[in-house]
């Protein structure tokens, strides 16, 4: 059984990430995804993951997705392709949230 996380505990992490990596918020893109397999995360993976600053974590259901994702667009003004579908709708293989912004030169000083 895969291990998930807490909506409170996602959202600590990804300010966390925010803290340490640059905190201005439209830097940042912030998207529902299905797991590590998600086309997002693979792109990420293959194509300029050495340049590019991610995280993906397991929530415990979509609705949790949704409402992380919400909070960080509102909260912080992050770009979210899939920001225009309600928390309420995303399918249920979409318990996953992924961040990411591509790095500064100065990002892994």
């Amino acid at each position: 059984m895969e291990q998930t996380y807490s909506v409170q505990q996602i959202k600590f992490e990804l300010l966390t990430y925010l803290r340490e990596f640059g905190s201005n918020g439209p830097d940042w893109t912030i998207q529902l995804a299905t797991g590590t397999d998600d086309d997002a995360v693979q792109a990420l993976e293959e194509g300029g993951a050495e340049r590019t600053i991610w995280i993906c974590k397991p929530t415990l259901s979509p609705k949790a997705a949704g409402i992380i994702r919400d909070h960080m667009v509102s909260r912080f003004g992050m770009k979210s392709p899939d920001a225009a579908q309600p928390m309420e709708t995303p399918g249920p293989e979409h318990k996953w949230i992924l961040m990411y912004r591509e790095a500064t030169p100065d990002a892994f000083a």
